[in-house]
């Protein structure tokens, strides 16, 4: 019972963590419209920056979330319970990655 509650609060959080990056790798940026017409220009190396940054970003999160369900397995669920966390790490990984990819290609698209 506990293992799918905490399931769903990976999913969960996961969707949202996702949903917040590729919102802010779209949409967020900081600068004027000649900065962003320079953006637009060099495509490649403004993409790979900006998706490498949220990447990163996103990565730290789902390690956050990796650590947090390693305490669960140590303290809350038990024996054949227990998360796998290097499935969970590697599974979020690319939902946040694509979502970062789709919003940062979203954003030198426009």
């Amino acid at each position: 019972m506990e293992r799918n509650f905490v399931n769903a609060l990976n999913w969960i959080s996961t969707i949202v963590w996702a949903a917040v990056l590729g919102f802010l790798s779209l949409g967020f940026f900081l600068g004027s419209r000649e900065d962003k017409l320079k953006l637009v220009e060099e495509p490649l190396i403004s993409f790979l920056g900006r998706f490498a940054i949220a990447g990163l970003v996103g990565i730290l999160g789902i390690g956050v979330l990796v650590l947090l369900n390693f305490f669960l397995n140590r303290t809350i669920l038990n024996g054949n319970q227990m998360i796998n966390l290097k499935e969970l790490f590697v599974r979020n990984s690319l939902v946040v990655l694509a979502a970062c990819f789709v919003g940062t290609l979203v954003f030198i698209l426009t």
